[in-house]
């Protein structure tokens, strides 16, 4: 599969993506995480990074998934600013209405390979 990587190391110099992230996307076609889909075109990729940065100034998220079954498109991020070379993930619910709880005391999952179970679980239960 073709994947734009943007130009994140313009945002945030020392941030890498998952040595496993860049596997699997180099050796999937796409669609075998359905509804799950990566995000791969730059224009798309560009786009959902506007946003984040809009909606959280103080947190940088490097959008990879959107989950298409959701009639919003949320998406799943890296953290930005973990520069830990296996970075947490976070969600962004585009429906989502209240006050956000700090970072601290939101969702995530520890890593890529935590959000590639998740992913594969709904795909097995997934109908559409």
């Amino acid at each position: 599969m073709n994947v734009y990587f943007p130009e994140i190391k313009l945002i945030a110099p020392k941030f890498e993506y998952p040595t496993s992230y860049l596997q699997y996307v180099a050796s999937c076609s796409g669609d075998e995480l359905a509804p799950w889909h990566f995000i791969c075109e730059k224009r798309t990729v560009d786009f959902y990074i506007n946003i984040l940065r809009n909606e959280y100034p103080d947190k940088l998220l490097v959008p990879f998934a959107r989950l298409e079954e959701s009639a919003n498109g949320d998406l799943a991020c890296f953290d930005g600013d973990d520069l830990s070379g296996d970075p947490k993930i976070y969600f962004h619910v585009f429906c989502y209405q209240g006050n956000l709880p700090i970072w601290e005391q939101r969702h995530y999952l520890k890593s890529f390979d935590d959000w590639l179970i998740e992913a594969k679980d709904d795909a097995e239960n997934y109908c559409g």
